[in-house]
């Protein structure tokens, strides 16, 4: 699998106009949503003092905990799910692997942090943990909600958790926007969201669309590329269909398990998009059409491959655009266009993606669970006929409009 470089969509992103994406400060906000794993790996344990798992809950994870919250009236933290055979699995085992301990309070803390943290297992257990203990140990007047396993837990008995559980997303970024509408919900208008993965700044552009806020502000980074985003801004300056387009966007262009494009990331793709107006309304009907793709949609992602890799042919098929590329003697193989069954898998890919892995729909609590079985050839297989790793997917044939 080819796989290109996500941040350059974020900026991109921030270099939209005419409004300011990116500011020095933070706005006063009504409202926080934590990414639990990403401020877990952003916290390690102190060299002294913090021997055990409690230790490391009530010294360095808590006290932080307690500052977020002191400057908001309602904070929230969520954490991933690690379920069995898992599409992601492939981009976690990329990481690297380490040693599989059993959390509890009294359990040490392991010499190598971030290779405790490349251990599913090891995760799970630890975000529990840390769930649990905050709600029990934390006493703040303020609302605080955790999330454990499929559940919401509040510190307020009163809070009405019914809006955010029982939810089944399995990435933490799916399920911020779920916390996001409630926050909506409970009366919140300017909201942040403490994360390190530019997919939720995808996901809460998109977003905007479906829920009405004044400012949604992502905290986001960390050391020196630290920023805080509007993303609300971003909204304003590039509209709210090509918002609503951005999810297709980035998983063709490459995401987790949807492979980039030979030689093109996602800069090249998005100037291309931004002179293929038509290519928006094709991605927001695959957004919306998990199991079928148009011969007319089809042919108007052909077109922007095409683009994508030669500005000057005018072919539409990516098939004709190989064969003149290629017989033109300036391009190798690996330089020109995916083949159109290729390229009709690799869509199938993207909007199987969105749809129902880790998009999926945004403000749901139930979305389709995508796992992946293993082939005898040691493949990837997306049960419901996507692979992932190193071959593209298995999919079906596009229908031609009569």
């Amino acid at each position: 699998m080819r796989h290109g470089t996500k941040a350059d969509l974020l900026d991109l992103l921030q270099k939209t106009s005419p409004g300011a994406v990116v500011v020095d400060e933070l706005p006063p906000v009504d409202a926080e949503i934590l990414d639990g794993a990403a401020i877990v790996h952003m916290l390690p344990p102190r060299t002294i003092g913090t021997k055990t798992i409690r230790d490391y809950a009530a010294d360095v994870f808590a006290p932080y905990v307690l500052r977020r919250l002191g400057n908001v009236q309602r904070l929230d933290i969520i954490w991933d799910r690690y379920l069995p055979d898992s599409l992601k699995q492939s981009t976690r085992d990329k990481r690297g692997t380490g040693e599989r301990r059993r959390v509890s309070a009294t359990t040490p803390i392991p010499s190598n942090w971030q290779s405790f943290l490349q251990v599913d297992s090891n995760k799970a257990e630890l975000f529990e943990y840390l769930a649990e203990y905050c709600i029990k140990e934390l006493h703040h007047e303020k609302v605080f909600i955790t999330t454990i396993g499929t559940s919401v837990v509040s510190s307020d008995p009163h809070t009405d958790t019914s809006g955010m559980s029982p939810c089944n997303h399995e990435e933490a970024d799916t399920r911020i926007m779920v916390h996001i509408a409630d926050c909506v919900k409970q009366g919140s208008e300017k909201i942040a969201i403490r994360t390190t993965d530019t997919d939720v700044v995808v996901l809460a552009v998109s977003v905007l669309c479906q829920i009405e806020l004044d400012e949604l502000w992502l905290s986001f980074g960390t050391g020196k590329s630290f920023r805080y985003i509007a993303a609300h801004t971003i909204l304003s300056n590039i509209g709210e269909s090509k918002a609503k387009a951005l999810p297709m966007f980035h998983s063709l262009t490459g995401c987790d398990t949807v492979s980039s494009f030979a030689g093109h990331g996602k800069k090249s793709c998005w100037d291309v998009w931004n002179v293929y107006p038509q290519l928006t309304d094709t991605f927001i009907n695959l957004s919306n059409t998990p199991t079928q793709m148009s011969s007319d949609d089809f042919d108007v992602i052909q077109r922007f491959v095409v683009l994508v890799y030669s500005r000057t042919c005018e072919q539409i098929k990516v098939n004709d655009a190989r064969k003149q590329l290629f017989s033109q003697g300036s391009r190798m193989i690996e330089h020109i266009p995916p083949t159109e069954a290729a390229l009709l898998c690799k869509s199938t890919a993207s909007v199987q993606y969105i749809k129902g892995c880790v998009f999926g729909d945004r403000l749901s609590l139930q979305t389709p669970t995508c796992q992946a079985q293993q082939t005898g050839d040691g493949r990837q297989v997306m049960m419901g006929g996507v692979l992932s790793g190193h071959h593209y997917p298995r999919c079906r044939r596009y229908v031609r409009n009569s």
